[in-house]
């Protein structure tokens, strides 16, 4: 989509996998909107961390910031509030207008099969009301090993950790992967039923 005249963005900077993608996919994300947005003066770009007391994860989010010679707001995780909540409140509260996240194709495809799999296809919606904040996911058609390639190459260095593991989404994702690997197009059919699905949420009543 296009960034208007005066909007001031954040780039999620995620430290572990949760609804977001993982750290590879922010980090690459903060370097296209860099570019994107160099010669653009009336657009102020910041980085966003949600500290959730891994003090590893932050320092990543520091260093990335850095790197990259953005600001970095920083607010702490409350445990009553999902963590869409919390940087939905931050990003309110710094005059932030849009929210990019690095959300990528495997991403998507994992949300809309857990959906499938728990039976809770409403899972799959905002959840909330229209808010003032525009949220973006530039990077949801982009396979994740894409999105970590670029950032390994662009933040040289920072990228040298194992891949992550998730209890509950660790055996959806292999299950994806092995039939990807048989259907290279799964996650792009995946992707198309999630839009689908999504266009009909806020108009049902079941």
């Amino acid at each position: 989509s296009t960034l208007n005249p005066s909007f001031c963005a954040a780039s999620v900077l995620h430290g572990r996998l949760h609804k977001f993608p993982r750290r590879t996919a922010s980090a690459a994300l903060l370097f296209i909107l860099l570019k994107l947005t160099e010669k653009r003066h009336d657009i102020k770009l910041v980085a966003l961390h949600i500290d959730n007391g891994a003090g590893e994860a932050r320092r990543w989010a520091e260093e990335i910031a850095t790197s990259a010679g953005v600001l970095l707001q920083i607010k702490k995780r409350n445990p009553e509030h999902t963590i869409e909540e919390d940087i939905s409140a931050s990003a309110s509260a710094a005059g932030i207008t849009a929210v990019a996240c690095g959300k990528t194709l495997d991403d998507e495809a994992e949300a809309i099969f857990r959906a499938f799999v728990s039976g809770d296809i409403r899972s799959l919606g905002s959840g909330s009301e229209p808010e003032e904040i525009c949220w973006i996911y530039p990077l949801e058609t982009i396979p994740t090993t894409e999105a970590r390639l670029y950032a390994t190459l662009h933040f040289d260095g920072f990228f040298v950790e194992k891949e992550e593991k998730e209890k509950k989404g660790g055996d959806i994702r292999g299950i994806i992967r092995a039939y990807t690997s048989r259907h290279p197009s799964t996650l792009y059919a995946m992707y198309h039923i999630g839009r689908r699905i999504r266009s009909c949420i806020p108009d049902t009543k079941q």
